[in-house]
């Protein structure tokens, strides 16, 4: 199964579908136009351990379309978006469709030319009030049936809430099917978090092995998708990402709804 990351961040949308659909699927392409962005996802194909496959960064959504896109016409199964968000965001002026940043038309026009099996998006929850009509209205339009849902991570055992939507779509009631594995475990069975900032007892009994680059000093892990970068990149790229396990689960459970009406 082959993938492609419209607004591709970090990769943290696609790290999710890698642990939902297991080692068939694969990212061949994506597209980010934040210099920084496109940096850590270039930096972190070189290193196996971080999940993210090899593919070449497009670095613009509106010039990719034409003699760009027509090799991967019958070769995407799934498109992946976390398109920006600060159209609904209650932390910016929400104006909706009318903002410069609502991209889901341009989305929309790749699912149109490239005819995926299935689309799948991540936004805020703000996304709910009228963004959300646009989406399933246009899917709909040209026969996808559609789940969406709230999922935090939390959920998945992440020590802070953020609070996504989630949208699914698939061409045909079929659809992708993903694998039986616990969503919050990771391939290695080693923890998938650690502990929460405020958690004394549990820093104290942290282990090097699952854990190497912690910071006790700071209660925090160095090593990760916004690695060796200052502190308003990190915050930046990690604001504006999705935590893996989240997504893997939003796809699994929406699969679930869409192959059993």
């Amino acid at each position: 199964m082959n993938g492609l990351a419209l607004f591709a961040g970090g990769g943290g949308l696609e790290l999710g579908l890698s642990l939902a659909l297991g080692t068939d699927y694969r990212t061949i392409a994506y597209v980010e136009r934040e210099c920084t962005s496109a940096a850590v996802l270039a930096a972190n194909m070189e290193r196996p351990e971080s999940g993210l496959d090899k593919a070449p960064i497009w670095d613009d959504v509106t010039t990719f379309t034409g003699d760009v896109v027509s090799p991967l016409v019958d070769n995407i199964d799934i498109i992946s978006a976390g398109f920006p968000c600060q159209p609904w965001s209650v932390a910016g002026s929400q104006k909706g469709t009318d903002d410069e940043r609502w991209f889901w038309p341009l989305i929309f026009r790749l699912v149109r030319e490239i005819r995926p099996r299935s689309i799948f998006l991540e936004n805020v929850p703000g996304l709910l009030h009228g963004g959300i009509e646009h989406v399933l209205g246009d899917l709909a339009s040209v026969g996808f049936a559609a789940e969406w849902g709230s999922i935090r991570a939390s959920d998945v055992g992440a020590p802070h809430r953020r609070e996504r939507v989630f949208i699914l779509g698939n061409s045909d009631r079929q659809g992708l099917q993903g694998r039986q594995q616990p969503v919050g475990q990771s391939s290695h069975e080693r923890p998938a978090w650690p502990p929460s900032p405020a958690d004394t007892d549990a820093w104290e009994q942290v282990d090097e092995q699952y854990f190497p680059a912690t910071q006790p000093e700071v209660r925090g892990v160095a090593n990760g998708l916004a690695g060796g970068l200052g502190r308003a990149d990190k915050l930046r790229i990690l604001g504006n990402g999705v935590v893996p396990q989240q997504a893997a689960l939003a796809y699994t459970l929406l699969s679930e709804r869409i192959s059993n009406p």
